[in-house]
Protein backbone atom coordinates (compact mmCIF):
# COMPACT_ATOMS: atom_id res chain seq x y z
CA UNK A 1 0.00 0.00 0.00
CA UNK A 2 3.06 2.73 0.79
CA UNK A 3 4.51 1.72 -2.38
CA UNK A 4 1.30 2.41 -4.34
CA UNK A 5 0.86 5.58 -2.19
CA UNK A 6 4.32 6.68 -3.20
CA UNK A 7 3.60 5.74 -6.98
CA UNK A 8 0.05 7.48 -7.10
CA UNK A 9 1.69 10.83 -5.19
CA UNK A 10 4.14 11.09 -8.22
CA UNK A 11 1.94 10.94 -10.63
CA UNK A 12 -0.05 13.73 -8.98
CA UNK A 13 3.20 15.52 -9.15
CA UNK A 14 3.47 14.87 -12.38
CA UNK A 15 0.18 15.52 -14.03
CA UNK A 16 0.42 19.17 -14.12
CA UNK A 17 -2.53 21.20 -16.01
CA UNK A 18 -1.57 21.54 -19.73
CA UNK A 19 -0.86 25.17 -20.86
CA UNK A 20 -0.93 27.53 -23.75
CA UNK A 21 1.91 29.57 -24.80
CA UNK A 22 0.83 31.67 -27.55
CA UNK A 23 4.14 33.82 -28.88
CA UNK A 24 2.69 36.81 -30.98
CA UNK A 25 5.42 39.46 -32.55
CA UNK A 26 4.45 42.57 -33.28
CA UNK A 27 3.47 43.80 -36.60
CA UNK A 28 5.68 45.61 -39.09
CA UNK A 29 6.68 49.26 -37.54
CA UNK A 30 8.16 52.55 -38.36
CA UNK A 31 12.05 52.83 -38.32
CA UNK A 32 13.03 55.78 -36.02
CA UNK A 33 13.57 56.11 -32.75
CA UNK A 34 13.05 55.82 -29.69
CA UNK A 35 12.21 52.54 -30.28
CA UNK A 36 9.44 52.53 -27.84
CA UNK A 37 7.29 54.79 -29.58
CA UNK A 38 7.71 53.23 -32.67
CA UNK A 39 4.41 52.96 -34.70
CA UNK A 40 3.10 50.67 -37.03
CA UNK A 41 3.06 51.12 -40.59
CA UNK A 42 -0.18 50.91 -42.66
CA UNK A 43 0.93 47.04 -43.88
CA UNK A 44 1.43 46.38 -40.28
CA UNK A 45 -1.71 47.71 -38.98
CA UNK A 46 -3.37 44.94 -41.64
CA UNK A 47 -0.86 42.35 -40.47
CA UNK A 48 -2.01 42.80 -36.59
CA UNK A 49 -6.11 42.91 -37.83
CA UNK A 50 -5.98 39.82 -39.98
CA UNK A 51 -3.68 37.70 -37.39
CA UNK A 52 -6.21 39.15 -34.57
CA UNK A 53 -9.16 38.09 -36.31
CA UNK A 54 -7.63 34.41 -36.61
CA UNK A 55 -6.65 34.23 -32.95
CA UNK A 56 -10.08 36.13 -31.94
CA UNK A 57 -11.58 32.88 -33.13
CA UNK A 58 -9.72 30.23 -31.47
CA UNK A 59 -8.27 31.44 -28.08
CA UNK A 60 -10.69 30.94 -25.00
CA UNK A 61 -11.82 33.39 -23.38
CA UNK A 62 -9.65 32.43 -20.22
CA UNK A 63 -6.56 33.55 -21.97
CA UNK A 64 -4.20 36.36 -20.03
CA UNK A 65 -2.93 39.03 -22.79
CA UNK A 66 0.83 40.00 -21.60
CA UNK A 67 2.20 43.27 -23.99
CA UNK A 68 5.38 44.66 -24.14
CA UNK A 69 5.17 48.88 -23.45
CA UNK A 70 6.33 49.20 -26.87
CA UNK A 71 3.92 51.13 -29.07
CA UNK A 72 3.93 48.88 -32.11
CA UNK A 73 3.37 45.98 -29.52
CA UNK A 74 0.75 47.71 -27.98
CA UNK A 75 -0.62 48.78 -31.50
CA UNK A 76 -0.28 45.10 -32.29
CA UNK A 77 -2.54 43.70 -29.15
CA UNK A 78 -5.24 46.65 -29.31
CA UNK A 79 -6.15 44.69 -33.02
CA UNK A 80 -7.32 41.56 -30.82
CA UNK A 81 -10.20 43.97 -28.90
CA UNK A 82 -9.42 42.07 -25.75
CA UNK A 83 -8.52 43.39 -22.43
CA UNK A 84 -4.24 43.10 -21.95
CA UNK A 85 -1.72 43.45 -19.25
CA UNK A 86 1.42 45.81 -20.18
CA UNK A 87 4.37 44.11 -18.87
CA UNK A 88 7.65 46.02 -18.68
CA UNK A 89 9.59 42.82 -18.67
CA UNK A 90 8.51 41.88 -22.07
CA UNK A 91 9.69 44.95 -23.63
CA UNK A 92 12.70 45.22 -26.82
CA UNK A 93 15.71 43.08 -24.76
CA UNK A 94 13.52 40.53 -22.51
CA UNK A 95 14.92 37.35 -21.42
CA UNK A 96 13.57 34.31 -22.00
CA UNK A 97 13.80 33.71 -18.15
CA UNK A 98 11.77 36.69 -18.05
CA UNK A 99 9.20 35.76 -20.92
CA UNK A 100 8.76 32.39 -19.00
CA UNK A 101 7.54 34.08 -15.31
CA UNK A 102 5.72 36.41 -17.27
CA UNK A 103 3.57 34.10 -18.24
CA UNK A 104 3.31 31.35 -15.53
CA UNK A 105 5.35 28.59 -18.04
CA UNK A 106 4.34 25.50 -17.85
CA UNK A 107 2.11 25.77 -14.42
CA UNK A 108 -0.30 28.24 -14.63
CA UNK A 109 -4.04 27.19 -15.38
CA UNK A 110 -4.77 29.80 -17.23
CA UNK A 111 -3.38 29.81 -21.23
CA UNK A 112 -0.75 33.35 -22.30
CA UNK A 113 -0.83 35.40 -24.95
CA UNK A 114 2.54 37.06 -25.56
CA UNK A 115 2.91 40.14 -27.52
CA UNK A 116 6.52 41.06 -28.09
CA UNK A 117 9.96 40.97 -29.87
CA UNK A 118 12.56 39.43 -31.43
CA UNK A 119 15.07 38.29 -30.96
CA UNK A 120 13.23 37.29 -27.97
CA UNK A 121 10.62 35.28 -29.30
CA UNK A 122 12.04 32.83 -31.51
CA UNK A 123 14.57 32.46 -28.25
CA UNK A 124 11.80 30.93 -26.35
CA UNK A 125 10.40 28.80 -29.26
CA UNK A 126 13.99 27.69 -28.94
CA UNK A 127 14.17 26.88 -25.86
CA UNK A 128 11.32 25.10 -25.35
CA UNK A 129 10.69 23.02 -28.37
CA UNK A 130 14.75 22.45 -29.21
CA UNK A 131 16.19 23.19 -25.30
CA UNK A 132 19.27 25.19 -27.39
CA UNK A 133 20.28 28.81 -27.44
CA UNK A 134 19.40 29.76 -30.46
CA UNK A 135 16.87 32.92 -31.85
CA UNK A 136 14.30 31.11 -34.10
CA UNK A 137 12.88 33.20 -36.79
CA UNK A 138 9.49 34.44 -36.43
CA UNK A 139 7.78 36.59 -39.21
CA UNK A 140 6.58 39.83 -38.01
CA UNK A 141 2.68 39.87 -36.93
CA UNK A 142 3.47 35.94 -36.88
CA UNK A 143 2.38 33.67 -33.63
CA UNK A 144 4.15 30.75 -32.37
CA UNK A 145 1.36 28.47 -30.69
CA UNK A 146 2.97 26.22 -28.05
CA UNK A 147 1.22 23.36 -25.79
CA UNK A 148 2.10 21.94 -22.66
CA UNK A 149 1.31 18.46 -22.72
CA UNK A 150 2.44 15.50 -19.90
CA UNK A 151 1.31 11.78 -19.75
CA UNK A 152 2.21 9.37 -17.84
CA UNK A 153 2.29 5.57 -18.05
CA UNK A 154 3.65 2.46 -15.85
CA UNK A 155 6.66 0.55 -17.72
CA UNK A 156 8.13 -2.58 -15.58
CA UNK A 157 5.79 -1.10 -12.64
CA UNK A 158 6.62 -1.05 -10.01
CA UNK A 159 10.35 -1.13 -10.49
CA UNK A 160 10.50 1.62 -12.71
CA UNK A 161 8.20 5.50 -13.44
CA UNK A 162 8.17 6.75 -16.53
CA UNK A 163 6.38 9.93 -18.26
CA UNK A 164 6.63 11.64 -21.68
CA UNK A 165 6.10 15.72 -21.89
CA UNK A 166 5.39 16.74 -25.51
CA UNK A 167 5.28 20.05 -26.81
CA UNK A 168 3.05 20.81 -29.53
CA UNK A 169 3.93 23.84 -31.87
CA UNK A 170 1.94 25.42 -34.12
CA UNK A 171 3.26 28.57 -36.45
CA UNK A 172 0.70 31.02 -37.63
CA UNK A 173 2.04 33.47 -40.26
CA UNK A 174 -0.01 35.65 -42.37
CA UNK A 175 -3.06 33.31 -42.28
CA UNK A 176 -0.83 30.15 -43.40
CA UNK A 177 -0.39 27.77 -40.93
CA UNK A 178 1.95 24.90 -40.17
CA UNK A 179 2.42 22.75 -37.67
CA UNK A 180 5.03 21.35 -35.88
CA UNK A 181 5.58 18.82 -32.89
CA UNK A 182 8.12 17.42 -30.36
CA UNK A 183 7.44 14.43 -28.02
CA UNK A 184 10.01 13.89 -25.55
CA UNK A 185 10.00 10.60 -23.34
CA UNK A 186 12.50 11.46 -20.02
CA UNK A 187 13.67 8.66 -18.74
CA UNK A 188 15.95 10.90 -17.31
CA UNK A 189 18.44 9.58 -19.94
CA UNK A 190 21.03 12.22 -22.17
CA UNK A 191 19.73 14.59 -24.65
CA UNK A 192 17.47 13.40 -26.86
CA UNK A 193 18.31 13.08 -30.67
CA UNK A 194 16.39 15.43 -32.82
CA UNK A 195 15.23 14.60 -36.33
CA UNK A 196 12.78 16.11 -39.18
CA UNK A 197 9.81 13.68 -40.80
CA UNK A 198 7.64 16.13 -42.76
CA UNK A 199 6.21 18.88 -41.62
CA UNK A 200 7.05 17.33 -38.20
CA UNK A 201 10.27 17.62 -35.58
CA UNK A 202 10.18 14.89 -33.53
CA UNK A 203 12.31 14.44 -30.48
CA UNK A 204 12.61 11.37 -29.35
CA UNK A 205 15.16 10.03 -26.03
Amino acid sequence: MTCWLKTRARIDELSTPPMDLILWRHAEAEPGEPDLGRRLTAKGIKQAERMATWLDSHLPDTCRILVSPADRAQQTALALKRKFRTVPELAPGATVSGVLAAAGWPDAREPALVVGHQPTLGEVAAFLLSEQDAAWSVRKGAVWWLSNRVREFFQGWPNSFHWRRSFASRCAVSGCFASQRSDTPTPMRPPPVTFIRGSEMIVRA
